[in-house]
């Protein structure tokens, strides 16, 4: 299992403006991209191939609280490695992601480091 600084570091030196799983002009984040199946929101990356195609079928911007209403437990749409964090962690490494001033072609901007700091002192125990 990663642990969640591994999860975190990973999904900082993952995205970057190009990769994202969010329309150009729209504020939203897909947990597969409707024009790009490679392109993945922070959550969506880590998923499952079956969950990834039963949400696409369901609905492809639910919250991820309504997910983990709807199949009780977020673990379940996980691949094994990522399984074991709460939906509060999954929240909080979705929203790094969906937050553009975080990203830009290359990476990280400033704000993105600070936020990746914040995420790594929250989590460091």
């Amino acid at each position: 299992m990663k642990t969640k600084l591994e999860i975190i570091e990973e999904t900082a030196s993952y995205y970057n403006n190009l990769n994202r799983s969010v329309s150009p002009g729209e504020t939203r984040c897909y947990y597969t991209h409707p024009e790009d199946n490679t392109k993945h929101c922070a959550l969506g990356r880590c998923m499952t191939e079956d969950a990834l195609n039963m949400v696409m079928a369901n609905n492809n911007t639910k919250a991820l609280q309504s997910l983990e209403e709807k199949y009780n437990d977020i673990d379940s749409l996980l691949r094994e490695e990522y399984r074991g964090h709460s939906c509060e962690f999954w929240k909080d490494i979705q929203e790094f992601h969906d937050d553009s001033a975080n990203w830009n072609d290359e990476g990280l901007t400033e704000k993105g480091l600070n936020k990746k700091q914040e995420l790594l002192f929250k989590y460091a125990s």
